[in-house]
């Protein structure tokens, strides 16, 4: 893979106005820039006959970037259960060498999309920015939609540059911003937290979730419904909201290291 030609598409793409944090540059892009893209255009022909293509591929991206020698920093991981036997990942990572990296989004079906670039990379007051503005809003401001609900569970691999309230205050933001845009996000929150604890197993509680859907032959039936669980997720109190965002919060949200001190202290 020619780095040196994705570093210079990447330069040109990220040529916007700046935010400083104190010494530290942040150049953020209202649209994704296709990273995916731009490494498979400057693959080897040996590399591109064993990638193939890297558009619908995130683990042969991570993989030619660790073969490159082109480091990749994990900062948060998101993980969901769908209905049914399936699941869903994608993951917040910053990409690139030397005193400049570019955060980038990547998920299942489109890869690797950059949307920041910091120089220099660690500092924690600029990281946690970009990513709580990415975050609250669903990554709207950037051209991208990241989430169809709050992950099952989120992984966070540096708080030393996200730190937790980071995560719960802009997670809290987008279940408010939820509610306002397309309703019902607190009620969803709410069966979905309680419904794990009466019904742990996932397979029943989707098949669950299709027995409670209103029947489809009659015309107005599904609006109705909707509007109804509209009506009742609004009508939930803040404080009822402030109870259930942190009891859900606190067994969707980790830290590997605090795991691993923990379970330590068992033994």
């Amino acid at each position: 893979m020619n780095w040196e030609r994705v570093e210079r598409r990447l330069q040109r793409g990220f040529s916007g106005r700046p935010t400083r944090f104190g010494s530290t540059v942040l150049v953020e892009r209202r649209r994704p820039f296709p990273l995916a893209e731009v490494i498979e255009e400057a693959l080897s022909e040996d590399e591109r006959e064993g990638y193939g293509g890297l558009e619908a591929w995130p683990g042969n991206v991570s993989e030619l970037l660790k073969q490159n020698g082109i480091e990749e920093r994990q900062l948060l991981g998101f993980y969901w259960d769908a209905l049914g036997p399936m699941s869903w990942s994608a993951g917040l990572v910053l990409v690139g060498n030397g005193r400049k990296r570019y955060l980038a989004f990547w998920d299942e079906i489109e890869s690797y999309r950059a949307v920041a670039v910091l120089e220099p990379w660690d500092d924690e007051l600029a990281v946690s920015a970009a990513t709580a503005r990415l975050l609250a809003r669903n990554g709207t401001g950037f051209g991208l939609g990241l989430f169809g609900s709050l992950p099952t569970e989120t992984t966070n691999y540096a708080p030393e540059l996200v730190a937790c309230e980071v995560v719960r205050r802009a997670y809290f933001d987008l279940m408010q911003w939820w509610e306002r845009e397309r309703g019902s996000a607190w009620l969803d929150l709410a069966e979905e937290h309680f419904g794990r604890m009466v019904e742990p197993n996932h397979l029943q509680r989707s098949l669950d979730i299709l027995e409670s859907l209103p029947q489809l032959d009659e015309p107005d039936a599904l609006d109705r419904w909707l509007d109804a669980r509209d009506a009742e997720s609004a009508a939930i109190p803040d404080t009822a909201r402030d109870q259930l965002f942190d009891d859900w919060f606190n067994g969707a949200y980790d830290e590997p290291d605090r795991q691993i001190a923990a379970e330590r202290e068992g033994h």
